[in-house]
């Protein structure tokens, strides 16, 4: 039987396991946003900036708005003031516990909704939650527009400091940017608290043109469509004739692959192009530089794709001297193709697909003494086919996809050629 003390602590267990379960689904329903703000950003916008704490909460209408009371402690920017009456984000639960912190809040006063965001100082230095198996941390780290991770209180009220006296107040533009791949990525990703992040608020500023600048300049890409955006408001000598430089930059990528492309591959030169574009936001006059560049690689190539349709003279294929593998499709093949074809010198496998082919080019393709791999897909093989390619003493593999060969044919081969890998396929 239950004591009136046990009572009493059995019941502010359940209203803390409930706290804290209210907690995670707010951390939990951030995970669902896209973006979040710089700290940066809080600073630029904001038009009070204090420390405090809350002392009352009141619900609102909307169940992630509540009504507080918040005693100031020191003001950081606008005009002092002991107390501050508004409506805060947050559940009811998430404000409760914040109003219970030892370490005061870093309050922001965003013009645009009124709103109070409150940063958790204390926060930054516990463990991160957990929710539903994962780690929540949408209190714990704060992110500086350079994607720095603040996770102390210190640093947290050392950087606003700094900001404060360095951050121009008539410049609230700001822009949502990508964050970094990779390693750094994931680890700002995950310290954030969120899974999929899409994107960092920071303001129009010098961190925004340097983190720009160093990005044009390096070799990490993920800001490299937003780049034109990006350096628009920093128009400046220097800018300019750091961009005309780049309208002559060897950086490319490669927007059409060769194996599609008769061994051509079609360079996109991207800094080019985010030059050419910024400088004519700016009408800056220069020359157009080359923007795409088909460059032959064939004499490189191990692997080509030739649809037939648009193909009858295959000489072409002679630069192609280290080609391996070779898939032919949709049209018949002629005997002066692979007549071409067999002169290709390091080549080991053939495909043919959505094509028809003749008894004849079939005889021929077995008389390819460097071919070991056969493939056939989405055609007709009939079944003499088989007893063709069981005389091909160099084959090693044979690939049979949507070909109408049946099972017992593929078992009858299967028995007659035990050295070739047998791949087969009927959807």
């Amino acid at each position: 039987m239950l004591t009136s003390a046990s009572f009493r602590c059995l019941r502010c267990l359940v209203a803390l396991i409930v706290a804290l379960l209210a907690v995670g689904q707010a951390s939990a329903q951030r995970l669902t946003d896209d973006t979040i703000d710089s700290i940066d950003a809080k600073v630029v916008r904001s038009t009070t900036i204090a420390l405090g704490k809350i002392e009352t909460v009141a619900p609102e209408l909307d169940r992630d708005v509540q009504r507080v009371s918040l005693r100031v402690i020191e003001t950081l920017r606008g005009a002092p003031t002991p107390r501050l009456e508004g409506l805060a984000e947050g559940r009811r639960s998430m404000l409760d516990l914040l109003r219970q912190r030892r370490v005061p809040l870093m309050i922001f006063v965003n013009p645009r909704s009124g709103r109070f965001e409150l940063v958790d100082l204390e926060a930054a230095r516990t463990p991160k939650y957990r929710w539903e198996g994962q780690s929540i941390a949408s209190w714990v780290a704060v992110s500086t527009e350079e994607f720095q991770l603040l996770q102390s209180r210190a640093a947290i009220e050392r950087y606003v400091r700094n900001r404060l006296r360095t951050v121009p107040q008539d410049r609230p533009e700001e822009f949502t940017i990508h964050p970094p791949r990779g390693t750094l990525g994931r680890r700002w990703s995950a310290a954030v608290g969120f899974t999929q992040v899409g994107g960092l608020r920071v303001p129009v500023g010098p961190g925004l043109e340097r983190m720009v600048v160093r990005h044009l300049e390096g070799e990490e890409d993920h800001l490299r469509r937003q780049l034109t955006d990006l350096l628009t408001p920093f128009k400046s000598e220097k800018n300019i004739g750091r961009l005309k430089r780049w309208l002559k930059d060897k950086q490319y990528e490669v927007l059409l692959g060769p194996e599609y492309n008769r061994g051509f591959e079609l360079r996109g030169y991207y800094r080019r192009a985010i030059a050419a574009s910024t400088l004519r936001r700016w009408q800056v006059p220069f020359d157009p530089p080359l923007l795409e560049e088909p460059v032959s690689v064939l004499s490189r190539q191990l692997e080509l794709v030739i649809h037939l349709p648009d193909e009858t003279d295959l000489a072409w294929l002679k630069e192609a001297s280290n080609l391996t593998t070779l898939t032919l499709r949709y049209a018949p093949v002629t005997e002066l193709q692979l007549a071409q074809i067999a002169s290709l010198p390091r080549l080991t496998s053939l495909g043919f697909s959505g094509l028809t082919l003749p008894d004849s080019a079939l005889e021929r393709v077995t008389r390819m003494r460097n071919v070991k791999a056969l493939q056939f897909s989405d055609m007709q093989v009939p079944p003499r086919w088989l007893e063709t390619l069981r005389k091909m003493p160099q084959l090693r593999k044979l690939s049979l996809l949507r070909t109408q060969v049946s099972t017992v044919e593929v078992a009858r081969f299967r028995a007659a050629r035990p050295d070739v890998e047998v791949v087969h396929g009927l959807d």
